[in-house]
């Protein structure tokens, strides 16, 4: 996949995540993303001449002497491959979890009150939206997660194929 089409394919990964109250999987990628990536680049040193030593530091172009090799660490932006492969990352990582986390919650809850009653996560903020984790939604979410899980990896293999062009 070339440049345009990883940035296409980003946006509309984002979207699909806003749409499934996802923003946090989008926040931390795009933290990651302003952060960007720490590489290690070698480069050489330059070693001061004796004039440099005594203060004498006019006119040194020229003077300067090639020294050994050093390698620093420096940070560098993401390509628009390397972002959306952070996003399929986190999209693989967060799905399968928050499934999970749901369960293991409706399971607790059935252990402990003995029914398979829902769950509503409510705040007192105006205009606040109200999640409400069942059984039946959960069971719903299981078997697109997976087709999806399989369609990031195959997304993953096509970016992949692209970086190696």
């Amino acid at each position: 996949m070339n440049s345009q089409e990883c940035d296409q394919v980003f946006e509309l990964l984002t979207s699909s995540l806003n749409e499934l109250e996802l923003n946090w999987v989008i926040s931390q990628v795009n933290h990651q993303i302003r952060l960007g990536q720490a590489v290690q680049q070698e480069v050489e040193t330059v070693t001061a001449t004796n004039l440099q030593q005594l203060g004498l530091m006019s006119n040194l172009r020229g003077r300067e002497q090639g020294g050994r090799r050093a390698t620093l660490q420096v940070i560098q932006e993401y390509s628009s491959q390397e972002r959306l492969l952070l996003l399929l990352d986190a999209i693989n990582q967060s799905v399968p979890q928050v499934i999970e986390i749901q369960q293991d919650l409706l399971e607790f809850v059935k252990n402990e009150l003995g029914t398979q009653s829902s769950i509503t996560f409510a705040t007192d903020e105006v205009n606040a939206h109200t999640v409400v984790i069942s059984y039946d939604n959960v069971g719903n979410h299981i078997q697109p997660a997976r087709r999806m899980m399989s369609l990031i990896n195959e997304l993953r293999a096509l970016v992949n194929n692209g970086n190696e062009r």
